[in-house]
């Protein structure tokens, strides 16, 4: 020992005073010089030093299995106690304090600071670590087959448990969790917060998605060769399927259903109300048409069956208008507009499609019938579903005589018994200026009319109309 080895220099140029003595197998030692003190009591089975100088201390214990360290300084203390098994170590001073703990299998880490702890269990199989502050906490356990990983603050959690085929993250706030969970061939994630969910599932050959909130459901599979989509509201379903050859489509609500199955050789549609239903099937060269009202107290039918084929292909809406089986009108909804419009520019739009020398004028849409009416909104549905708009223009207007609405195209007067107004419209207050029709869509997916400025612009897109 390197104290002893000094003091025997001292002793032999009487530079200290030395004491021993010795009694039945035990010994006292103790060596002191101006600047130190070393002490030295040895027994049969154990022996204990101790090193003092004005800035330390140091002191060591042994005995036959254990063995004892400890070093002290005013800002400082050192430990160490040793076995044939393992070893305790301790060391501090005024901001920190490490200890360490090892013995064949394991070790035991601790670091600690004013503001954090640190900590590590290691085995031959498995680590474990945890750092600890005020404001957060991170954990990570590992094995050989796996990862467990976990942080924590006041507003978030953060984990991910991950092995050699799957990887499982969560992250957590007050108002929202974020799930994945990864495969070698598939992918699960999920969002959800107070008003909404959102989930994607994903193998190598199919995508399965689906949102959901208090008043809509929307889901979608997606294959290499299909596409599966449904929309929901608590009054309307919209329904659309999908493979390399054929569509399928589907719209319903609480009074209609429209249907249509695409191909490319075929077309196949069918509108339901309560009071009719109107089929028609288009091939290249034929179309087959089939109208089938109910007697109401506006017409009756001159025939029960009034099925008509043609051989020779018939005329159909031009390229972009959609029309209502049954009916002679087309419409076109006009998307390639400015971002914003008045009612007096969208009937402007609508004017310059249609060609008035060739006795074919185009106008904004009249809605004079329950058919038409269910049948735009459908459009419009879909429509919304991929342009964020305010509201689609019709030919309405009271700009002739307040209170007195009329259609565009015609002149005709806009009957009670025919309207779609929503609860509180049109505003009859005298000296308003709502002289123009908008159909709008409610917070419950339902669609109806509202009368607004006819130079106010609007983010809407024009429904325009022609004679087919």
């Amino acid at each position: 020992m390197i104290v002893l080895l000094f003091v025997a220099i001292f002793l032999q140029n009487g530079l200290i005073n030395a004491e021993s003595k010795a009694s039945s197998g035990w010994t006292t030692e103790r060596y002191t010089s101006p600047q130190t003190t070393t002490e030295r009591y040895t027994s049969p089975q154990t022996t204990t030093e101790r090193y003092t100088t004005p800035t330390s201390t140091t002191e060591r214990y042994t005995s036959p299995q254990t063995t004892t360290e400890r070093y002290t300084s005013p800002q400082t203390t050192t430990e160490r106690y040793t076995t044939p098994t393992s070893t305790t170590e301790r060391y501090t001073s005024p901001q920190t304090t490490t200890e360490r703990y090892t013995s064949p299998q394991t070790t035991t880490e601790r670091y600690t600071t004013p503001t954090s702890t640190t900590e590590r269990y290691t085995s031959p199989q498995t680590t474990t670590e945890r750092y600890t502050s005020p404001q957060t906490t991170t954990e990570r356990y590992t094995t050989p087959t796996s990862t467990t990983e976990r942080y924590t603050s006041p507003q978030t959690t953060t984990e991910r448990y991950t092995s050699p085929q799957t990887t499982t993250e969560r992250y957590t706030t007050p108002t929202s969790t974020t799930e994945r969970y990864t495969s070698p061939q598939t992918t699960t994630e999920r969002y959800t917060s107070p008003q909404t969910t959102t989930e994607r599932y994903t193998t190598p050959t199919s995508t399965t998605e689906r949102y959901t909130s208090p008043q809509t459901t929307t889901e979608r599979y997606t294959s290499p060769q299909t596409t599966t989509e449904r929309y929901t509201t608590p009054q309307t379903t919209t329904e659309r399927y999908t493979t390399s050859q054929t569509t399928t489509e589907r719209y319903t609500t609480p009074q209609t259903t429209t249907e249509r199955y695409t191909t490319p050789q075929t077309t196949t549609e069918r509108y339901t109300t309560p009071q009719t239903t109107t089929e028609c099937y288009t091939t290249p060269q034929t179309t087959t048409e089939r109208y089938t009202p109910q007697t109401t107290s506006r017409y009756t039918p001159t025939t029960s069956e009034p099925w008509y084929t043609t051989t020779s292909k018939p005329k159909h809406c031009p390229a972009g208008w959609i029309g209502i089986p049954g009916y002679n009108w087309c419409y076109k909804f006009v998307e390639n507009v400015p971002t914003s419009l008045t009612w007096l520019e969208a009937e402007q739009i609508c004017e310059g499609l249609g060609d008035i020398n060739a006795g074919n004028p185009s106008w904004l849409a009249t809605v004079d019938s329950e058919s038409v009416h269910y049948f735009l909104s459908y459009v419009a549905e879909f429509e919304s579903d991929f342009h964020s708009v305010e509201g689609w223009f019709l030919g309405l207007s009271d700009l002739a005589s307040e209170g007195n609405w009329i259609w565009s195209d015609s002149g005709n007067p806009v009957y009670y018994g025919d309207t779609f107004w929503w609860p509180g419209y049109p505003d009859y207050s005298g000296q308003n200026t709502k002289d123009c029709g908008l159909m709008i869509k409610n917070y419950d997916q339902e669609f109806g009319w509202v009368d607004i400025p006819c130079d106010e612009p609007i983010f809407g897109i024009p429904i325009c109309q022609i004679v087919l």
